[in-house]
């Protein structure tokens, strides 16, 4: 089984650019991308009048955005996408084994 490139999305506009390296990265390389979004909610991060299904809601769209514009960019490209339940480096460390590693001179 080939192991994805992994890849973190938390909506900024360097997360997307992040993305968009990884999906060139993972296709020169033959490798599925795997876009994942990070979201653990702690107490007092909702304001009072947004409930958990709406943040939860614009929380996914970060990943269907996210998915859409690399699947028009790379149409060959095997991706797919996650919302975890955990904090963002929990997260990443925990997929870490299994994904593919790369490294970057990329300077933003």
């Amino acid at each position: 089984m080939l192991r994805p490139v992994v890849v973190g999305l938390d909506g900024s506009p360097e997360s997307f650019t992040a993305a968009n390296w990884a999906a060139r990265e993972a296709q020169r390389r033959g490798l599925p991308l795997s876009l994942v979004h990070a979201w653990l909610r702690q107490a007092g991060d909702l304001p009072a009048a947004d409930s958990e299904d709406t943040v939860r809601h614009w929380a996914q769209r970060i990943l269907r955005d996210g998915g859409k514009e690399l699947t028009g960019r790379y149409p060959k490209l095997p991706l797919t996408a996650e919302q975890v339940p955990r904090s963002a480096p929990k997260c990443l460390h925990r997929g870490s084994p299994e994904a593919t590693h790369l490294t970057s001179r990329y300077q933003a």
